[in-house]
């Protein structure tokens, strides 16, 4: 995508789309990596369960929770902190980040779809996911940089991503389906980004009012998806 930026945009684009790609980056970093880590041990532990197919279910639904919580908090405060942090000509940053955070989530479904080839073995069947998406990736960027630039090249994450993971889980339910609740997670992550939208447009109004919004929503989504647990 920085080669295209270069080509149909300029230096300043590509400077924008780097920062925010790198603090979009760091907060999947920061809750991607440990999970995988533990993930890559317990998801064989798991396969041993009479009700395996249950609890890969139910770990998506809350990593997918989890995962979406983390990269709201970084979209609804990376604004007010980068205008401290940065000049004036690296503010668009702060409208990239939410859409490479989306983007994120969307490449993060994967370490769950591809259970099953894990599983049995068939780890072959992840060639064809990777060719696809560099394919599309590269159509994308395509498509969307010369027209939008660097929210082209954002926005190009994001269907790549998504493609990469659906494509792979298309492919891999040849082997093995999971019953995910994709309407409940679809509503969490839809729910988030008009939370996202409305927050955005109280920092325009006021910056301590878009203080307060932002922490209240934060702190109402974290109640909601995780406060019945917490207090079990």
């Amino acid at each position: 995508d920085r080669y295209f930026l270069r080509v149909f945009g300029n230096l300043n684009d590509v400077g924008v789309y780097s920062l925010a790609y790198k603090i979009a980056g760091a907060v999947n970093m920061l809750c991607l990596v440990p999970f995988s880590a533990i993930w890559g041990v317990v998801v064989y532990e798991i396969a041993r369960q009479p009700d395996a197919k249950k609890q890969y279910a139910e770990v998506f639904e809350v990593f997918v929770a989890g995962l979406s919580l983390a990269m709201l908090g970084a979209s609804l405060f990376v604004k007010p902190v980068l205008g401290v942090l940065t000049t004036n000509d690296y503010s668009a940053a702060a409208d990239l980040v939410p859409v490479i955070c989306l983007a994120y989530l969307g490449f993060s479904l994967h370490e769950h779809f591809r259970v099953p080839v894990m599983l049995s073995h068939t780890t072959v069947d992840l060639i064809p996911v990777h060719v696809f998406a560099a394919v599309f990736n590269l159509f994308c960027n395509a498509a969307l940089i010369p027209i939008w630039h660097a929210s082209g090249a954002a926005w190009a994450s994001v269907l790549t991503y998504f493609g990469y993971s659906f494509f792979g889980l298309w492919r891999y339910r040849r082997v093995d389906a999971y019953p995910y609740s994709f309407l409940r997670s679809s509503e969490i992550v839809v729910g988030m980004i008009f939370t996202w939208i409305a927050c955005h447009l109280m920092w325009d109004v006021s910056l301590v009012a878009g203080w307060t919004m932002s922490v209240a929503a934060w702190f109402a989504w974290a109640g909601l998806l995780f406060g019945r647990q917490t207090l079990d």
